[in-house]
């Protein structure tokens, strides 16, 4: 642009020095058409000149006139915009330096691999308890006193007292694993597990630790629960390529059988105690078996009780520092149907004048037969968690899972929250794996808050499980031991 404006400014001087030299002399007339044509002509010589390269490196070398401008109004500085983008700016940085990080090249990943191609699992055994009433501490001591007081105060005013016992044993598992090809396979032929669960409610523990002195008038409910589970489960899981790393999959079908199912039952009762005792009782609860126990015990109708379930994972590598994963399990494909037990009905009524009288009068307390009942259909619980596996130093000693997810309710149970974290220390780099493994962790997993300490000794040939548990239906009883479970197991393989 700089050259056009002067090769403007030179061509009109130009054009006027021209005519100067070639003016007329005095009393010669000239036509406004001349003096044009004259100038056009003196126009397109200087243009020629200015188009060659000697002409163009002269007027780039010259110094531009540098425009005078109008002084701008001084802006007075916003202090909130340049915070907000010193903030973006950090945030920018900060997110690229936590991908560098993660992405880190010298730790290794997927340290979860198998440890083992070929593997059996001799025996995966565990039990435990819970309750939110009484703790070691009450137990344990030299001299017992019994406080229903101090205990009851322990529940919430409209609360329960709640017991638990659950087992977990599975024996003979096998899997094989191909590491090189990234799949695996395995087969768990006798798995059991359960638990019953029983709430009491405050009102029916304070009647009895305060007896009938008080002229009070109570009516609520109590609630049990439970079931056992035989299953035949297999699983498998294979890697796909994603993005260049591998996305591991996992599908496990399993086959299941109730070998004993109480649906959730709800009992009322009613006390009154202002002049004498008057207790009422209604309700009922059927226990369910897949046969008629008091009959023939048939192979093929158990079987044909069964229903068929199967669970997906997914874990991927995000980064080199981080896994990303998610699980659901029991999701429903054929329920197991039932359709023999025992029906129980409690309906009747306690009246107590004095305590030396006993019972005056009691009604319909019913605990039929073995036999068949209506048809009852049944689900395992969903379960669904999202989880990472973060290691923060250059090699896999130290990992950090957190764990977050949800229980489905399913046969008219309750649904859950659930959310842990999990520390994993891996010491002693052996062959596939680590020769020691242990973690800790603390949560709340389908109503019961627990905290876990376990220990894995690899041996390649021979390795070695055990963990504890510390739970509780209440959060500060969990850390004072009214609740605990115990769990082994041993694998041998190459």
């Amino acid at each position: 642009m700089k050259k056009y404006i002067l090769c403007f400014v030179l061509s009109c001087g130009a054009a006027f020095f021209l005519y100067a030299q070639d003016a007329p002399a005095a009393g010669e007339s000239v036509g406004l058409q001349d003096v044009v044509a004259a100038m056009e002509a003196d126009i397109e010589a200087l243009a020629a000149e200015t188009e060659s390269p000697e002409a163009v490196s002269a007027v780039d070398a010259a110094p531009a006139e540098t425009p005078v401008e109008a002084a701008a109004p001084e802006k007075k500085p916003n202090g909130f915009k340049n915070f907000m983008s010193t903030v973006g700016r950090g945030f920018v940085a900060f997110g690229k330096g936590t991908v560098k990080y993660l992405n880190n090249p010298e730790v290794s990943t997927r340290h979860n691999e198998p440890r083992r191609n070929v593997e059996f699992t001799l025996i995966n055994a565990g039990m435990g308890f819970a309750n939110n009433l009484i703790t070691t501490k009450d137990i344990f001591q030299e001299t017992i006193v019994i406080d229903l007081e101090e205990y009851i105060s322990r529940i919430p005013e409209k609360g329960f007292m709640g017991l638990n016992a659950d087992l977990d044993l599975s024996v003979l598992d096998f899997r094989f694993n191909s590491k090189k090809k990234g799949w695996g396979f395995g087969l768990s032929p006798v798995h059991i597990n359960g638990g019953v669960d029983i709430r009491l409610p405050r009102s029916l523990l304070d009647m009895v630790a305060n007896g009938n002195g008080g002229g009070s008038n109570v009516s609520d409910d109590f609630i049990i629960s439970g079931s056992v589970f035989y299953s035949f489960d297999a699983s498998s899981h294979f890697d796909i390529k994603v993005a260049g790393k591998p996305l591991r999959i996992g599908v496990d079908p399993s086959f299941y059988i109730p070998l004993l199912y109480i649906p959730k039952s709800t009992v009322r009762y009613t006390l009154n105690t202002e002049d004498s005792v008057h207790g009422e009782l209604d309700g009922k609860f059927n226990v369910y078996t897949p046969i008629d126990i008091s009959g023939t015990i048939d192979a093929g109708t158990i079987m044909s009780s069964g229903g068929v379930d199967f669970s997906l994972s997914a874990e991927y590598p995000l980064f080199t520092r981080l896994d990303v994963g998610t699980s659901i399990g029991h999701i429903p494909l054929v329920p197991a149907s039932l359709g023999y037990g025992m029906e129980s009905t409690l309906k009747g009524d306690i009246d107590i004048k004095n305590i030396g009288d006993g019972m005056k009068t009691y009604q319909n307390l019913d605990f039929s037969e073995f036999g068949e009942l209506p048809k009852e259909y049944v689900f395992r619980p969903l379960r669904v968690d999202f989880y990472t596996l973060y290691r923060p130093l250059k090699s896999d000693i130290i990992t950090i899972k957190p764990n977050i997810g949800f229980t489905v309710p399913m046969n008219g149970l309750d649904a859950f929250f659930n959310g842990a974290l999990e520390v994993q220390f891996h010491i002693g780099k052996f062959m596939p794996g680590y020769l020691f493994n242990a973690y800790l962790s603390t949560g709340a997993e389908e109503g019961f808050w627990r905290h876990s300490i376990g220990m894995q000794l690899n041996l390649r040939a021979f390795e070695l499980d055990i963990a504890a548990v510390a739970k509780s239906q209440d959060y500060l009883m969990s850390y004072q031991g009214s609740g605990m479970e115990l769990s082994m197991a041993m694998k041998f393989g190459w």
